[in-house]
This record gives structure tokens, sequence and C-alpha cells, in this order.
């Protein structure tokens, strides 16, 4: 079931899983709807931490899992990382994996840590890629749920904020052509295969 975080139906559907994806705005964007979503998402994080439906955040989502449990955890990056991206996964013993980035603000590594978290991926341009809180409230930074014709795509579509967040559009097009024949079909489904069995 699909809903829309930045409605104003605040009811929560009834689901083993809600996975909040990723969107364009800020989670410091006060003058329309992202106040009404980071309270939703707090009631999402709240009931997941009391063993409730497992919350996933992706990307937009992950950031908004951070900043609605510990406001001003989420930074701007010095750099927009767009592109494919190696990404080391600590969950698993081989924990290499190529996945879809596009996000040009980033979390704080220290406000999970802090928080009673944990980092469970990252690569050479965000200390976080990915964290958990227990084993029922997760986020991921890179994007699973694409594949290499959506960040061709999506590269092209975004120029503008490409190049106005200091990236290198012709860079981010020659990341996929080297690193797509690495790229699994599956990631995502491996990943929440890997949330699944942390709830065992």
């Amino acid at each position: 079931m699909r809903r829309d975080l930045t409605g104003v139906d605040a009811s929560i559907p009834l689901a083993r899983l809600h996975v909040l994806s990723g969107g364009a705005t800020s989670v410091s964007d006060q003058s329309g709807w992202m106040p009404r979503g980071l309270a939703r998402t707090r009631r999402l994080v709240d009931a997941a931490r009391q063993g409730g439906p497992v919350v996933l955040g992706v990307c937009l989502g992950a950031q908004m899992i951070v900043e609605s449990m510990c406001p001003g955890g989420i930074r701007g990056a010095k750099r927009i990382e767009v592109g494919l991206a190696e990404i080391e996964w600590s969950l698993e013993e081989n924990g290499s994996l190529v996945a879809p980035a596009f996000h040009y603000e980033e979390i704080d590594s220290s406000t999970i840590t802090d928080s009673g978290g944990e980092v469970v991926a990252t690569n050479a341009h965000s200390p976080v890629q990915g964290f958990r809180f227990g084993g029922r409230v997760w986020g991921l930074q890179f994007h699973p749920e694409l594949d290499p014709t959506d960040v061709r795509r999506l590269v092209h579509y975004h120029k503008r904020t490409i190049t106005t967040y200091g990236g290198d559009i012709a860079l981010a097009l020659r990341s996929v052509d080297q690193l797509e024949s690495r790229w699994s079909g599956d990631s995502f489904e491996q990943l929440l295969n890997s949330i699944g069995a942390s709830n065992a």
C-alpha cells in the first residue's frame, strides 16, 4: 500500500513493514509538510521500538528518522553523492555492495551512536550510509530500490541540482558505466533479508 506522507491524513495503516522513501524536501524545511511528516515518523519509530512494525527509511526517509529522534542530526554534505556508489555493509561477512546514490545532505555518525544506534553501512563519501536502532528501526542513505537505468535518468534530469551541490555530471555517469557490472538486481531483497534476520 502506498501512502502520501506529505498529506493531511495522519492515520497509519496496519503493516509489518513501513518504508519511508526518498524525496526532494530538506528535513530542516519548516514551511510545508515536513513538520507533519516528522511527527508521523516519530510515531512510527516509537511504535517500532516498542515491538510494532519495522520502519525502514531510504535517503530522505532515513534522514527523517534521525531528525524525528535527534533534531539537528542532519547536515549538508561537502558535495553531492550521485551515481553508483560502493557501500560497505557491516552485517554480512562479505558486505561490499554497489548501490545507487543521490543525496546532498547526510547523517552525523555521532548522532546515531550517541543515541544508542549502530552505523551498519558506510563509504568514502558518507560516514553513515546505513544505521539501525535495535532490530526494528533502520535507515539507508543510498537507494537500493533503483537500478542503473534509473540513475542515468536521474543524472540527466537533475543536472542543475548536481552542479549546484558541487557534483560532476560526467563523473556521475562514469560511475554507472564503471560499476554497473557489480550492481545486483536483488540488492533490495538481500537488505530486507538482513533486516528480517535481525528480528528473527
